[in-house]
């Protein structure tokens, strides 16, 4: 879960607590911020009224179709089953998540390659020139 940081590109984080992406380069550097930085933990459960009440502005959605040989849920349909549990959120009224491929969210090029396209989702208005 992410909110927009004011302050724009290459400024904060955007994603999972120490979790997810090259040891944050592409949550830092793309000018997000991690609505849930607070909380202990890495991979864990939170409450929906915890996600609600830190009002996520967007949401990445990593997408894995098929890990360790169970298939997983299509990211769109992640999307929507989290949206369910937070419509109060200024991202489920909006809709508003990026398919982020999970190969993007480990430690490689790939990881690098994703930081201009998740800083163009977070803050259009940066990229508008680009």
């Amino acid at each position: 879960m992410a909110s927009r940081n004011p302050e724009g590109p290459r400024s904060a984080e955007a994603a999972a607590r120490g979790s997810w992406g090259s040891g944050g380069i592409s949550r830092s550097i793309a000018g997000g911020r991690n609505v849930l930085a607070d909380v202990d933990e890495d991979y864990t459960e939170v409450s929906a009224e915890q996600v609600v009440a830190s009002a996520p502005e967007a949401m990445l959605v990593t997408d894995y179709l098929t890990l360790f040989g169970e298939d997983y849920p299509a990211a769109e349909v992640k999307a929507a089953t989290v949206f369910a549990l937070i419509p109060g959120s200024p991202a489920a009224r909006e809709q508003r998540f990026l398919l982020v491929p999970a190969a993007a969210t480990h430690s490689g090029y790939r990881n690098i390659l994703a930081i201009p396209e998740i800083g163009a989702f977070l803050h259009p208005e940066a990229f508008e020139d680009a």
